[in-house]
């Protein structure tokens, strides 16, 4: 990342990052107790990803932008297909689980769109 504030996001981001780590955790440790099989390799996430990798050079407004649509997608993700399947199984804690995650997604949304408003 390059920018002015190089040091106040790549903490941000680095807190950002350690958050969806556990998260995507917990989501992996949901996926055993319900019996399914989590992803476990890296060429597997590539293949299931739907989100686009940045690139490692991006300018920090670049990278706000583009990590504020990868939030809202996964938020548009989880409220369109992930609560509707949990909602189906009658299994309130993935449910619960992902009610959790989209309130954390869109926290961070709301936190990079008023950063944007303030430059």
């Amino acid at each position: 990342m390059q920018g002015k504030h190089f040091f106040q996001l790549h903490e941000v981001f680095e807190d950002m990052y350690s958050a969806f780590a556990a998260d995507a955790d917990a989501i992996a440790e949901r996926v055993l107790m319900i019996d399914g099989k989590p992803l476990a390799t890296m060429i597997k996430y590539i293949k299931e990803a739907t989100l686009e990798e940045a690139t490692a050079d991006d300018k920090e407004d670049e990278i706000i932008a583009r990590l504020t649509e990868d939030y809202q997608q996964i938020i548009n993700e989880i409220k369109d297909e992930g609560i509707p399947l949990a909602s189906e199984r009658n299994d309130e804690p993935t449910m619960d689980l992902l009610v959790t995650l989209q309130g954390k997604l869109e926290k961070y949304v709301w936190m990079l769109y008023a950063y944007q408003a303030y430059e």
